[in-house]
C-alpha cells in the first residue's frame, strides 16, 4: 500500500468563505444547459477537411488520390494510394528541419481556380494549400509559408488522415 491508498477521503477545508444560502438557491433556479455529447478528439481538424479536400481536388485535378491531415496538410498521388502510405511518405518526408532540404518551401499565391497560397515542398507528394479566408492574399508569401509549414510539421507529428478521396480512372 502507498501513501496516497492510506489517505482518508477527508474534504479539505479552505479558507474560503461558503457561499451564502441565498447564493446556493438562486443557482439551483438556474436553467442548466443540457449537456452535449462530447465528440471525437481524434476527428477534430482546425480547418474543415471536407472544404480543404474539395480544393485540393481543383488544385491537383490529376491526383487519383489525396488524403488530408489534421491541419490542412495533403499528400497526393496519380496512382491509388492507401492511407498507411501516405501516412508513411509523412511519416518519413514530414518533419521540418530547418537549413536542409526538409525545411525548404515554394509559395504560390493561387487565385483561380481557388483563391489563397499552395505551398509545396522537398517531396513531391506532400503540398499544402491555404485559402484566402486564411491568409489575405496581400501577405507576405515568407511568412503565410512558414505558418503552412509549420502545420506541415504538425501533421508529421500527429500523422492523422481527417479526409481522404480516391478516384477510379
Amino acid at each position: 500500500m502507498n501513501t496516497i491508498d492510506t489517505l482518508d477521503d477527508t474534504p479539505f477545508m479552505s479558507a474560503v468563505k461558503p457561499p451564502s444560502l441565498w447564493k446556493r438557491i438562486r443557482s439551483s433556479w438556474r436553467k442548466k444547459e443540457p449537456k452535449q455529447p462530447s465528440s471525437d478528439p481524434a476527428s477534430y481538424s482546425p480547418c474543415n477537411p471536407e472544404e480543404r479536400l474539395g480544393a485540393y481536388r481543383m488544385l491537383l485535378e490529376d491526383a487519383r488520390s489525396i488524403h488530408v491531415f489534421r491541419n490542412g496538410t495533403a499528400v497526393h498521388s496519380g496512382d491509388a494510394m492507401s492511407e498507411s502510405e501516405a501516412v508513411d511518405i509523412m511519416r518519413t518526408w514530414g518533419p521540418v528541419e530547418v537549413g536542409t532540404p526538409s525545411g525548404d518551401f515554394h509559395v504560390a499565391a493561387v487565385e483561380s481556380p481557388v483563391a489563397g497560397f499552395a505551398v509545396r515542398y522537398q517531396h513531391p507528394q506532400i503540398v499544402s494549400f491555404a485559402p484566402s479566408s486564411e491568409y489575405a492574399l496581400d501577405c507576405s508569401k515568407a511568412l503565410a509559408g512558414s505558418m503552412i509549414r509549420l502545420s506541415r510539421d504538425m501533421d508529421s507529428r500527429d500523422l492523422h488522415v481527417v479526409a481522404r478521396s480516391k478516384q477510379d480512372g
